[in-house]
């Protein structure tokens, strides 16, 4: 499970639309391989609330992660996603 701890676009945090919202809520990972979209699935919120859905992005182009993914950067084609190991 892994935490939506940033996204950005142009090297700043997303204040646009809902990006604020889905920062800090924790999620599992659907589908992440580059070429197809990023989906996620919500667990809970940044509350810490039970949350249902998907976040579905657009196409991954890169992928960088830590040796022990504890953190992961996803970047698509609109932004990069920010997640750490919960």
């Amino acid at each position: 499970m892994y935490r939506i701890t940033d996204i950005t676009k142009d090297g700043k945090t997303r204040t646009d639309g809902r990006y604020p919202l889905r920062i800090g809520s924790l999620v599992e990972i659907v589908d992440m391989c580059v070429g197809w979209r990023l989906n996620l699935a919500y667990v809970k919120d940044a509350d810490g609330n039970e949350k249902s859905g998907f976040l579905s992005a657009s196409q991954v182009v890169k992928i960088d992660n830590t040796p022990s993914l504890d953190e992961i950067k996803v970047t698509t084609l609109n932004s990069i996603y920010t997640l750490t190991k919960a």
